[in-house]
């Protein structure tokens, strides 16, 4: 008998953990407003490697922190540049697509044929003999 209850105290408290765990794992799991907003930023602060023992010949912070640090600006200047170039490109297809709309754009230059030499020769055909 005593054996049962502790049997069923037991799956009862396991139970009950499980379910407290899925609840506190359901609220710590959200969706990022900006997909690429959670990429560039670092998981542990960079400044955590100030405490590591593996030192070499520099300092801590001019071995590990600031090589981190300058990374991490660069990558999100370069993300900031990317979304600007992407936003031009964007901007110019949709001027290219509303002059399209609105009747096109004449055609520039002149025709060219291959082994067209009527400019040179005026009374030579422009179709090759065999």
């Amino acid at each position: 008998m005593r054996r049962r209850s502790l049997t069923l105290l037991a799956g009862s408290i396991a139970s009950l953990v499980f379910l407290m765990g899925d609840q506190s794992t359901a609220q710590q799991i959200t969706r990022p407003r900006n997909p690429t907003a959670s990429t560039l930023r670092p998981t542990f602060s960079p400044y955590l490697n100030l405490l590591r023992a593996d030192t070499g010949v520099l300092p801590n912070f001019q071995q590990f922190v600031q090589p981190e640090v300058r990374l991490l600006n660069a990558l999100q200047r370069q993300d900031r540049e990317i979304r600007r170039n992407q936003e031009q490109v964007r901007t110019v297809n949709q001027r290219i697509d509303s002059i399209r709309s609105q009747g096109g754009v004449a055609p520039t230059g002149v025709r060219g044929e291959f082994r067209n030499f009527s400019h040179f020769f005026p009374g030579l055909n422009s179709t090759p003999r065999r």
